[in-house]
């Protein structure tokens, strides 16, 4: 789901697949963007994610890219396989 409102603020519902890496010493992971984040790792910098310190990302719905400054992002529901989440956003 994406939601345009009043002042250029976007509200990005996705679902983010977790990924088990490694072989020996496997650990679950979430693919941002063109990398693979600890999902540990992820779920911190997610809580620390405000509007002085934003997360970057370039987002695609329906063929257009649009590159978007993360100002918040809340956890709607994690589950084995994946995790929801809704991002607060201001277009770059």
């Amino acid at each position: 789901m994406f939601k345009r409102w009043a002042g250029g603020e976007y509200e990005v519902e996705l679902t983010l697949k977790i990924q088990e890496v490694g072989d020996r010493r496997p650990f679950k992971a979430v693919e941002w963007g063109n990398e693979l984040i600890p999902l540990e790792e992820f779920l911190k910098e997610a809580r620390e994610v405000s509007p002085s310190n934003p997360k970057r990302m370039v987002f695609e719905s329906k063929g257009v890219k649009m590159k978007l400054r993360i100002t918040g992002i809340e956890i709607l529901r994690r589950g084995d396989k994946s995790i929801d989440l809704k991002l607060i956003a201001e277009k770059e």
